[in-house]
């Protein structure tokens, strides 16, 4: 829930945690839980995100803390006690890491914690959802709304035998970081459609929207009175979220498995 900060804390810091799973069938979870600072805010919120196959996206959301994740060996272990949601993630490859902007007022730090991972969601009143699934951290410094950024893609192909990440920040600052199995790959034409890089190439499947729409209707329509807390320029940002069948072909062996991927672009 909001509180009063610590006014010695820097000005604004966000600690998200985004874990998923996708089963083999095509059920799809994800979560977030975040906590952030800002002037004299301080809050915390958790969503989650489950569609199966054929049916509509459910979200639930709360401000109540959680405990954040917490590896025990090459096992991650979440839970939202308040949401009736519980997962285990046992990675599968090892941890990525890379610092997307630096500047002097600030950082955006990605740690990509478990690039491909086994993994099992609970819930309290519905079947659970297993199959593959991804963990990453953000650390941002820098106010969302004062980002140089006009457009990011973002997403993760998991297969049994590989898994392909990507981050594509476009506008005054352009930054990409295209890894598969923990290695880069270089530059890549990223689109709706997939991503080429020299020989590599994934080509997806039809779509499936998860979640569209402006943040401050969807992703932060959790934040009390938020049209008061944050700029326009975030709440406006557009964010489309999907997942997708995805086949990839790397070094003479074909791959096929599940794509999350999405675009958000700042107005």
């Amino acid at each position: 829930m909001a509180q009063m900060a610590d006014p010695s804390r820097p000005g604004f810091v966000l600690s998200k945690y985004y874990l998923d799973c996708v089963s083999d069938g095509g059920d799809v979870f994800i979560a977030y839980a975040a906590e952030v600072r800002w002037r004299a805010l301080a809050l915390s919120y958790t969503a989650v995100l489950v569609q199966r196959a054929g049916q509509e996206t459910g979200v639930d959301a709360t401000l109540r803390g959680a405990p954040e994740p917490a590896f025990d060996g090459d096992v991650l272990s979440w839970s939202a006690p308040a949401l009736g949601v519980a997962g285990r993630w046992a990675s599968r490859a090892a941890p990525v890491s890379d610092t997307i902007l630096e500047r002097e007022d600030g950082e955006v730090a990605w740690r990509c914690l478990q690039p491909r991972a086994s993994a099992e969601v609970t819930f309290a009143s519905a079947p659970p959802v297993r199959g593959l699934g991804y963990t990453e951290h953000l650390t941002v410094t820098v106010p969302p709304w004062q980002m140089p950024i006009d457009e990011l893609r973002w997403g993760r192909f998991l297969a049994p035998g590989a898994a392909l990440v990507w981050i594509d920040w476009r506008g005054p600052y352009a930054k990409q970081l295209v890894l598969l199995d923990g290695a880069p790959l270089g530059p890549a034409t990223i689109d709706d459609h997939g991503l080429s890089a020299g020989a590599t190439r994934l080509t997806l499947g039809a779509p499936r929207v998860l979640r569209e729409g402006a943040l401050g209707k969807t992703a932060l329509a959790v934040l009390p009175a938020v049209e008061t807390l944050l700029p326009v320029r975030i709440l406006a940002t557009e964010e489309r979220k999907w997942v997708a069948r995805g086949a990839l072909s790397h070094g003479g062996r074909e791959h096929e498995g599940w794509v999350v991927h999405e675009v958000v672009r700042w107005p």
